[in-house]
């Protein structure tokens, strides 16, 4: 995704409107459009003041581009430092090994390999979106590392079992035109907000 499409992504996903998102961050709506569009590429300040009103790391924007081993060993002795990431050798089958000691951790990497065999059972027209959609709701975990040592062992489930709904959905709206699409959002968006009514009453 390029950085546009992270803060349309991250901005939708927090509900926000453009105005919403430009009067939080401090930004001009007119800037922000033209980030969203790519057509103009925010400098390390707004990428932060966007991060900042999103809730979100600004290091969701960065690009890791690893191309050295010293690249490679930067994130690993970083992840080490703050993240518990430890490595092992095993000399039974000589493979080099790394975990996190961490549980929470832990739970989320197992959550993503499993929502990863889930997407490999896709059709293959949809295995691209849902795998940017687990990366960019991964993404939105804010979860301090540093505090987290419960795990809810549910979550994971409850992800993998949403997979299948969003397929169904995709499918529904593969060969819809984009007026049906809106259409559909409309009716669906209708329908939860009714459903989350009648349950207060």
């Amino acid at each position: 995704m390029t950085t546009g499409e992270k803060i349309r992504y991250f901005r939708t996903s927090h509900e926000l409107t453009q105005e919403q998102l430009a009067s939080q961050s401090g930004l001009s709506i007119s800037a922000l459009q033209k980030y969203e569009s790519d057509e103009r590429k925010p400098k390390p300040e707004q990428l932060l003041k966007i991060s900042d009103a999103l809730g979100i790391s600004i290091n969701i924007f960065m690009d890791f581009d690893i191309r050295t081993i010293s690249d490679l060993f930067s994130l690993l002795f970083r992840m080490e430092e703050q993240a518990n990431l430890r490595f092992y050798k095993d000399t039974t089958t000589d493979t080099i090994g790394i975990y996190f000691a961490n549980e929470y951790i832990t739970e989320k990497i197992s959550s993503y390999a499993e929502m990863l065999r889930e997407i490999d059972s896709m059709n293959p027209s949809h295995q691209e979106l849902m795998h940017t959609k687990i990366q960019n709701e991964l993404l939105n975990d804010n979860t301090s590392i540093q505090e987290v040592s419960v795990i809810t062992s549910s979550s994971h489930k409850d992800a993998v079992s949403s997979l299948a709904v969003e397929e169904k959905l995709l499918d529904i709206i593969s060969d819809c035109t984009p007026a049906e699409r809106e259409q559909i959002l409309d009716a669906l968006t209708f329908l939860k907000n009714w459903m989350r009514t009648a349950k207060e009453k």
